[in-house]
């Protein structure tokens, strides 16, 4: 049983000096200016600026209705029930373009446009070179278009537009 206690000692004193060479080493490519995710950083930027967007289109939207509602408050009481004339057409337009959203790429449609607009088909690694993304998340999308029946794949790790 001493034995045991005194291997897992020195077995997790070893892990500990690899952690911290790892460290040491991490370190030292910063240092170098060594990005451990290139483009991981913009990414990220971007993400937080369409967040920040979005959340301020709510807020722009909560504030309107809040006005509408401050509005027909203070009307007189005809207005509240039947509004008429440009009170009626204001409402309406406010709909229609409230309904009226651009639709977001997401990652699936991304690579399949790039499948799609090659002429001879797109390998793995220029897939996860064009989109940025990861390898893995490459060939899962790839394996779900597949699946779908919307690209093919004659040999492995090459994809071609049905």
């Amino acid at each position: 049983m001493n034995e045991l206690k005194v291997m897992l000692k020195s077995f997790s004193m070893g892990l500990k000096a690899f952690a911290e060479g790892i460290e040491k080493f991490s370190d030292q490519m910063q240092d170098a200016g060594v990005k451990s995710h290139p483009g991981k950083e913009e990414k990220a930027e971007e993400d937080t600026v369409k967040k920040e967007k979005v959340r301020e289109e709510k807020e722009e939207k909560v504030k309107e209705e809040k006005e509408e509602k401050a509005k027909e408050e203070k009307a007189p009481e005809k207005a509240k029930t039947a509004p008429s004339g440009s009170a009626a057409k204001k409402k309406s337009v406010k709909k229609k373009t409230a309904g009226k959203k651009t639709k977001k790429k997401n990652d699936t449609d991304i690579v399949l446009e790039i499948i799609l607009a090659s002429e001879n088909g797109v390998g793995q690694d220029e897939l996860t070179a064009k989109t940025g993304f990861i390898k893995n998340k490459v060939h899962n999308i790839v394996y779900r278009l597949k699946k779908d029946g919307k690209i093919k794949s004659e040999k492995k790790g090459f994809y071609e537009k049905i």
